[in-house]
């Protein structure tokens, strides 16, 4: 009944599966910006998804396959695999 407490604000999962988004939203705004990092350089190719997070800072992270043509007013991160 606690909610999360991962240091993020929000979680935006891009994918063709609406289920695998919605699932996996939730569970990287529980792990947090480096969790959810780390299981996107692990399965974010294989699985087939990207993501937009932004922390309590303010700042957006994008990982690196759509981060051509995404745009925002806040300062962004590009999160790669290497």
């Amino acid at each position: 009944g606690y909610p999360a407490e991962g240091g993020l604000l929000s979680v935006t999962v891009v994918s063709a599966d609406g289920m695998l988004a919605d699932g996996l939203s939730t569970a990287c705004f529980v792990m947090g910006l480096e969790g959810a990092a780390e299981y996107w350089k692990s399965w974010g190719e294989a699985d087939g998804f990207d993501l937009v997070l932004m922390d309590e800072a303010g700042t957006v992270y994008v990982t690196a396959p759509i981060a051509d043509v995404f745009t925002s007013d806040y300062p962004v991160t590009v999160i790669t695999r290497g």
